[in-house]
């Protein structure tokens, strides 16, 4: 019988009173020279899969051996009639021999190498991540503790530092509950950016090629663009619910924009009109010559790829026939991005891809890089801060950078050092309380990949120097490290306390709802977002508790003096520091490190945030500017866009 021809089990003489099935033979083991495109265990599941689904375990054992070799394919047959003379004259010794020979071995210390390397990658789901790990842990041979594997795994190597903290903080965590907790918070999270993703409060981002002109370099002005307004819904109220035709809300109403009575200002159309506070930003393009455009070859992936170099554009974009050419193997994902020209036309986006990025001996990974269906491969502004790139002038003289982590300008000076290094937070200690029945833990070396080794080395000097660890030489607590790839290439070590946690009584300090701190939002137009610099780590550990936070290297052991990501009584320690902080403050609201101020007008607005600053400066808490908002008539708030 040739190859993936039909079998019609019913014909057989030996299963006379079977059903009528007729089911395809498996494709050959081993049809040609070369690797066969099955492992030997994985074909023979299915083949013996085939036998029972056939009918065909009922034949004898000859004809079950018979039928084996057959599927073997041609070269598989060749292989197997050089293997021994004479050939085995059963079936059990039959598929012994094949067993012997095909069937792969299995290097134990090599396939857990494989297995702890494995990361979640992007736009992988949490359930297809669950099952890769579940699939290569059936080489690893972890006997009783596969799922103790399985759930470490989890935490340890998803992409999402949500879900991490989240499953850090949970007491007895098994698998299962790792799983449901992580696939909840992924379900929250798409939910979330879904909504916030609505074309409605979308704000297009501008990829201005820049005009190559036969002068000297000129500066262009970029101004954010109003948001568009939504198709659907009322024109005079914007209400989406509102049934056009019924009484409107805004009857008779005087528009706050252009005096007009009968509409809202949400919807009006005047001319020249923008939402919320203007910020202009200045950046200045480069002519490299006259007539020629500035091109850079980079690595993405393993492909060698010319873009053009172009201040105008934030983001990096490669078209669709590269992407068929250089990275059809590479998922393109959904992209809630969209883009126009210089000239205002739409550009066709297709998706995105992530790929890791060479350029000399500088590697940045996980770059997002937007595919569109046509146009010029562009590097964006977001890939050139990544490289580190800086524009010069003809004159060789560096153009200035628009500087996105710095204080606005009309802030006063003396909060010039409020971004500087990382704070320690004065007059305030956090001394968790322990239970003293729970008997204390010291878990042995878990050793980090090789490839990690000198990167997580590098962190931990660091954190030495910043005086955010400290060198101990025993503890009754032991715990091993996590360590986290960040976007940007570095990395984040945190402590696993599992084992620690069960013996610290959380913080009873209450957390406010979402609804709460919303109803505080009423009626404001302008916002400020506030990011603190590591949050947690500028707040004190109490001698007495550190070694509860003691983790194992192959240096030695070290001890956080910081309170560190994953103590369960964090969060509403630092909610109750931050509230003694900025007490009886106007126009501030928080939630653990999040800080927003928010007013009705902008001179309320700026004296909300010079007292917030204030108070941050006089108890020595510093900021990461880059991630701060400044004056938005926007921003995104525990998964939120707040706005007016």
């Amino acid at each position: 019988m040739p190859d993936g021809a039909k079998n019609s089990a019913s014909t057989d003489p030996e299963m006379s009173g079977e059903p009528k099935i007729s089911i395809a033979l498996p494709s050959p083991f081993l049809p040609s020279p070369g690797q066969p495109p099955l492992r030997w265990e994985n074909w023979k599941a299915m083949f013996d899969n085939y036998m029972l689904a056939s009918g065909m375990d009922k034949l004898s054992d000859k004809r079950k051996q018979a039928l084996l070799v057959h599927c073997l394919g041609t070269e598989g047959q060749r292989i197997y009639l050089a293997l021994q003379q004479p050939l085995p004259d059963t079936l059990e010794a039959t598929e012994e021999l094949l067993e012997k020979h095909f069937a792969t071995r299995i290097n134990v210390v090599a396939e857990r190498y494989r297995f702890r390397q494995r990361a979640q990658r992007p736009g992988e789901s949490v359930a297809d991540y669950v099952a890769a790990l579940q699939a290569l842990s059936t080489r690893c041979d972890f006997g009783a503790f596969k799922d103790e594997m399985l759930r470490d795994q989890l935490v340890e190597k998803t992409h999402s530092d949500k879900i991490r903290e989240r499953l850090l903080i949970e007491e007895k965590l098994t698998l299962s509950t790792a799983v449901e907790l992580a696939q909840q918070l992924e379900t929250g999270m798409r939910e979330a950016s879904s909504l916030r993703s609505n074309p409605t409060s979308d704000s297009p981002i501008e990829v201005g090629q820049v005009k190559r002109q036969h002068h000297a370099p000129a500066k262009t002005s970029y101004k954010p663009k109003p948001r568009a307004m939504a198709s659907a819904g009322c024109g005079k109220c914007g209400q989406a619910s509102h049934e056009v035709g019924s009484k409107c809300p805004a009857q008779g109403q005087k528009c706050r924009a252009c005096g007009k009575l009968n509409h809202f200002q949400r919807v009006c159309r005047s001319a020249g009109k923008v939402r919320g506070v203007n910020e202009e930003v200045t950046v200045s393009t480069v002519q490299p010559g006259d007539g020629f455009e500035t091109h850079c070859e980079v690595k993405l992936g393993d492909t060698p790829l010319k873009l053009l170099v172009d201040t105008g554009s934030r983001v990096t974009i490669v078209s669709q026939a590269s992407y068929n050419r250089h990275f059809s193997h590479v998922k393109l994902q959904t992209s809630t991005k969209k883009l126009t020209a210089f000239n205002g036309g739409s550009i066709h986006v297709m998706g995105e891809m992530v790929l890791p990025v060479e350029y000399k001996e500088l590697r940045v990974p996980n770059v997002s890089i937007v595919v569109v269906k046509q146009g010029s491969n562009i590097m964006g502004t977001d890939l050139m801060s990544k490289l580190k790139f800086q524009l010069v002038s003809r004159e060789g003289e560096p153009v200035r950078k628009v500087q996105a982590s710095s204080l606005p300008t009309w802030l006063p000076g003396r909060f010039s050092n409020v971004g500087e290094g990382l704070g320690k937070i004065k007059g305030f200690v956090h001394k968790p309380k322990v239970n003293p029945a729970v008997t204390p833990v010291a878990q042995p070396l878990r050793k980090v990949p090789l490839s990690l080794k000198e990167p997580v080395k590098k962190e931990i000097h660091k954190l030495l120097a910043e005086g955010v660890i400290e060198e101990v030489h025993a503890s009754e607590w032991v715990s091993n490290l996590v360590v986290v790839p960040k976007p940007n290439g570095s990395l984040r070590i945190c402590n696993d306390l599992r084992n620690p946690n069960k013996a610290i009584v959380p913080d009873k300090h209450p957390l406010p709802t979402f609804e709460q701190l919303s109803a505080e939002f009423a009626g404001s137009k302008i916002f400020t977002k506030l990011d603190l610099n590591s949050s947690y780590l500028q707040l004190e550990l109490a001698e007495e508790s550190r070694n509860l936070t003691t983790f194992i290297t192959d240096e030695g052991l070290y001890r956080y003096t910081r309170v560190c990501f994953g103590m369960n009584s964090a969060p509403a320690a630092f909610q109750k520091v931050l509230s003694k902080v900025l007490e009886k403050v106007k126009g501030v609201v928080h939630y653990i490190d999040d800080i927003v101020m928010h007013a009705v007008t902008r001179a309320e607005h700026d004296k909300a945030v010079t007292a917030v600053l204030d108070r941050l400066k006089e108890h020595n808490i510093t900021l990461n500017l880059e991630k701060c908002q400044w004056a938005r008539d926007s921003v995104e708030f525990l998964g939120y866009v707040v706005s007016q």
